[in-house]
């Protein structure tokens, strides 16, 4: 029985922020010039931690602007 199977239990779980799962965001309309806040935090433990990060955008952050890549 595959629910008391630590393996399958765990290849299963399906992470998710508000609900989307990854590739699924909509509604996050920026234009140059505007000025957004971000509040974010890292998910994990001290061996799996998963912080923010951003595909192919620029932001500044504390008056310097940083590019992704």
């Amino acid at each position: 029985d595959n629910k008391d199977n630590e393996e399958f239990i765990e290849s299963n779980k399906m992470h998710a922020i508000n609900g989307k799962m990854f590739g699924n965001l909509q509604g996050l309309t920026m234009h140059v010039g505007d000025e957004v806040n971000w509040y974010v935090m890292a998910m994990g433990n001290e061996i799996d931690l998963h912080t923010v990060h951003f595909h192919g955008h620029s932001f500044q952050y504390k008056h310097r602007l940083r590019a992704t890549g």
